[in-house]
């Protein structure tokens, strides 16, 4: 066997075996230390990643858990307001049982109905304070107005602002009026008597917060000018040239906005364009009219809107829409309702409210760790006017014990309405089970996630301190060989003597 002094391959192959039990060792005695097995991305690749992703899951879960122990106080708070307001009920049919006694005088049942208009004072006070975390749970959430004169503007309707193109009234009280872009309440028109009392208003806007103006000009009856329509984009381009085929749909024009006289809108004849022409008022600046043309090259039909800008005759002409394809303008109805409050002013009128009863009152709870994994929890409204307690034949507010008459009609009422009230305690003890087998659910996902985790990302101490014994030997025997081969060259010396 050939004999080298310059090369020692044995020690090269000793230093090698000890580097790798060294690495093996620091490898053990930083999973032992930490209790993790994946400790850098190195260690395991792949397992970083997916434990990674459960740690997410579990998280999620885990606050999704959180989230469901908060959706079962809410309906438990609610339940329990529920429950005061039936025991409320209970006390009013036995005060209406009474008052029906017909031994009865005038004056006792004045002493009855007293009690009995209290406690629908505190139905309405419980259903309209009663919450949970700044969330009304009795009640329509979004209240609008209460005792003094208020406006609901157009991006009331609305999440995001737009241009109104069009506000038209529906069931409307006397004190409620649409001016302009807004419908004005003169809520201290409203007396007693105008509780449960329920409106409707139509809105129609432009979906971005400005629409695109199509044209300016000045008009009078005694001066026209031509209507001037620039291109845009949402519609068939068109320029002055092509105004001639624009016509006034059915000689339709909606001036109820716009408080002028004599108005009037000449047809394009496919010679002459289209004009407008009023008679301008100082006290028009700002009101916008409505009006529909019709294309009759290509059909369609498109929705525009005047705007009065001064009081010489001045307007502003903008697309708002199309009635086919194009949708520009959102068009959107809401109801409002007039509720008491459940307090009185000094003078013993019952102090009200006004709230947005569109849309019922609803809430999502997130009881997963990934999206759309919700719980949906409808909450129904319980003042008097939703239960019916509103006694309209009669001309009152509310139900009463005054007459005998009175008293044996609101036994009917407060049944339907304990029915009313049951039902949705019932709702909610069955979204409390729900929601309770919904985290048991949860526990198991974390459970059985956290165990699968925990075998990719966890140290087996019992594995890893076999392991560490076995390379801290290799380790200390890697050393004795490196020192033996490092030896190795120094029997050359004896062939040189």
């Amino acid at each position: 066997m050939p004999q080298f002094i310059s090369t020692n391959v044995t020690a090269i192959i000793a230093r090698n075996n000890l580097d790798s039990s060294s690495n093996s060792l620091s490898t053990s005695i930083e999973r032992l230390s930490s209790g993790q097995r994946i400790n850098s991305s190195k260690d395991d690749a792949a397992g970083m990643a997916i434990a990674s992703r459960m740690t997410s899951q579990i998280e999620g879960m885990e606050m999704a858990q959180r989230n469901t122990q908060d959706a079962i106080s809410m309906t438990q708070t609610t339940e329990g307001a529920l429950g005061t307001q039936v025991s409320q009920l209970q006390r009013i049919r036995e005060l209406a049982v009474q008052a029906s006694n017909g031994i009865l005088g005038v004056g006792d049942r004045a002493k009855l109905d007293n009690e009995a208009q209290a406690l629908l004072d505190e139905i309405d006070r419980i259903a309209t304070t009663s919450s949970f975390n700044g969330n009304l749970l009795l009640s329509h959430k979004n209240k609008i107005a209460n005792n003094s004169i208020t406006t609901i503007g157009v991006n009331d309707f609305f999440d995001t602002a737009k241009t109104l193109t069009n506000l038209t009234a529906g069931t409307m009280p006397s004190w409620a009026t649409v001016s302009g872009s807004n419908i004005v309440l003169d809520t201290n028109a409203i007396s007693s008597a105008d509780i449960g009392t329920v409106f409707s208003v139509g809105v129609s806007a432009y979906s971005n917060a400005t629409a695109p103006i199509l044209g300016t000009g000045t008009t009078a009856v005694a001066s026209s000018a031509a209507l001037s329509i620039a291109q845009d984009s949402n519609i068939s381009p068109v320029d002055a040239l092509e105004l001639d085929r624009f016509q006034l749909l059915n000689g339709s024009f909606n001036s109820t906005q716009l408080n002028i006289t004599d108005i009037k809108f000449t047809s394009g004849n496919g010679t002459n364009p289209a004009t407008i022409e009023f008679v301008p008022n100082p006290s028009n600046i700002g009101d916008v009219a409505t009006f529909d043309i019709h294309d009759t090259n290509t059909g369609e039909t498109h929705r525009m809107s005047l705007q009065v800008t001064d009081n010489i005759g001045g307007f502003t002409v903008f697309h708002s829409g199309s009635m086919g394809d194009i949708g520009d303008v959102e068009t959107m109805t809401r109801n409002y309702q007039i509720q008491s409050t459940g307090d009185r002013d000094a003078a013993g009128n019952n102090m009200f409210e006004i709230v947005d009863s569109t849309n019922p009152n609803t809430l999502n709870f997130q009881v997963g760790a990934d999206n759309g994994q919700n719980r949906t929890v409808r909450f129904k409204s319980t003042t008097t006017v939703d239960m019916g307690l509103i006694d309209s034949t009669q001309s009152m507010v509310r139900v009463s014990l005054a007459t005998t008459n009175d008293a044996m009609n609101t036994i009917d009422r407060i049944d339907a309405a304990l029915k009313y009230i049951n039902d949705e305690r019932s709702n909610m003890g069955a979204y409390q089970n729900r929601l309770t087998q919904t985290i048991s659910n949860l526990n198991a996902g974390i459970e059985n996630t956290s165990a699968s985790r925990s075998r990719i990302s966890d140290t087996d101490f019992a594995k890893e301190t076999a392991n560490m014994t076995k390379n801290q030997i290799l380790h200390q025997a890697g050393i004795a060989m490196l020192k033996q081969a490092n030896s190795l060259p120094e029997s050359v010396l004896s062939l040189l003597g």
